[in-house]
């Protein structure tokens, strides 16, 4: 009954549920989270939420990838660890691992996503990944969250859906977005749209996402340009026939 659970929900997934379908989040939604969502990264918990949208968004992970369920319910394979952030290969370069999400439920491979440094440091997935590293404390050492959040009596623990969840709402709210049209997918699908936006290869977005599936095709979401591009071919083809003839 499970299995047949999960293949329904990946037809459903397939097919597109427009009812469910939640919007992206990009550069622009991000902007406006971070100025008039009120972001403060002097504050440690707002830190680790503002990181985990960055690596969401450039590294088009999963939220499974970015927080736990529970504090202390996560593996090194699934959700980022320290030991995830297997190294800077360069100044302006980080690269992240991962050996466990919905396409690898066995740890068959290693899926690896870089990233770059970016211009302004609040926008800077790899500056804040490493600040991120100096302030946890959580003592499973390599193998803790990268991500995590002190509670009210100064506990540290993992970052969980739920606090990662409330936080995007208070601040779309704040910001005077709609909060009840996001959610933690949105900044996976933000970062795919752009990418095919950009006219990124097929190929290149569906292995930086992870997909296994043409479930990718599902963030193909076509300019005006792009959907005018054929008919504005056969137009162009049968004037060229007709002036062909003359």
């Amino acid at each position: 009954m499970k299995r047949l659970r999960q293949t329904l929900r990946g037809i459903e997934r397939l097919n597109g549920n427009p009812k469910n379908k939640k919007p992206g989040i990009g550069p622009s939604e991000l902007m406006c989270i971070y100025f008039l969502g009120e972001v403060d990264l002097s504050k440690k918990n707002e830190l680790y939420c503002w990181t985990g949208r960055l690596l969401a968004f450039g590294g088009c992970f999963r939220k499974t990838n970015i927080t736990a369920k529970k504090p202390n319910c996560f593996s090194m394979s699934g959700v980022i660890s320290k030991g995830s952030t297997v190294g800077f290969p360069g100044k302006e370069q980080m690269e992240v691992a991962t050996s466990f999400s919905k396409t690898n439920q066995f740890s068959e491979r290693q899926h690896k996503v870089f990233f770059q440094t970016a211009r302004y440091s609040a926008f800077c997935a790899v500056t804040l990944t490493r600040k991120a590293m100096t302030l946890n404390r959580l003592p499973e050492g390599l193998e803790s969250p990268l991500l995590c959040h002190n509670k009210v009596g100064g506990q540290q623990v993992a970052l969980m859906h739920s606090v990662f969840d409330h936080w995007l709402r208070d601040t779309l709210k704040t910001a005077g977005m709609q909060p009840e049209l996001y959610s933690g997918h949105s900044f996976r699908r933000g970062a795919a749209t752009l990418a095919f936006a950009e006219r990124m290869p097929r190929n290149l977005v569906k292995h930086w996402g992870d997909w296994v599936s043409d479930a990718v095709d599902e963030y193909h979401e076509m300019t005006m340009e792009q959907r005018l591009a054929i008919p504005r071919l056969v137009s162009e083809s049968m004037a060229a026939a007709v002036e062909a003839r003359h």
